[in-house]
C-alpha cells in the first residue's frame, strides 16, 4: 500500500471511530451528535478516495459498509429529511459500498408519498 492509500485509510478509519464513539454519546453530551454529524460528512467526503484503495486491495471484490452514510441516513431520517436519505443511499449504492441502502432508500420514498 502506497502512503497516500494508508493515509485515506487511516482517515477513512479515524472518522468511522469518530461517528461510533460520539454517536454513542449524543444522549449525554451536547454537543457529540453535531460532531458525529460532521464526522459522517468528512468521511463521506473522502469515499471516493477510500472506495478506489479499498478496490485495489481487494482480490476478491468485496466492499465494505460505510458507517458515515448509514449513520448519517439513520440521523437524517430520526429528523424526517427523507429525500436526503434517498440522495445518500443512491450514493453510497453508486460508489459501491456495502449496505441495505435499496432497502433504506424505498422506505424513504415510501414515507414522502
Amino acid at each position: 500500500m502506497t502512503g497516500d492509500s494508508a493515509k485515506i485509510l487511516d482517515r477513512h478509519f479515524f472518522y468511522q471511530q469518530k461517528i461510533e464513539t460520539y454517536y454513542k454519546q449524543r444522549d449525554t453530551d451536547q454537543d457529540a451528535l453535531t460532531i458525529a454529524v460532521d464526522a459522517c460528512k468528512r468521511q463521506i467526503e473522502l469515499a471516493p478516495q477510500a472506495i478506489k484503495v479499498f478496490k485495489r486491495q481487494s482480490s476478491d471484490g468485496f466492499m465494505p459498509s460505510h458507517i458515515g452514510f448509514k449513520q448519517l441516513m439513520i440521523i437524517e431520517e430520526k429528523n424526517k429529511i427523507y429525500n436526503v436519505v434517498i440522495e445518500l443511499g443512491q450514493q453510497a449504492k453508486g460508489q459501491g459500498w456495502r449496505g441495505d441502502w435499496e432497502k433504506r432508500i424505498e422506505r424513504c420514498k415510501k414515507k414522502i408519498r
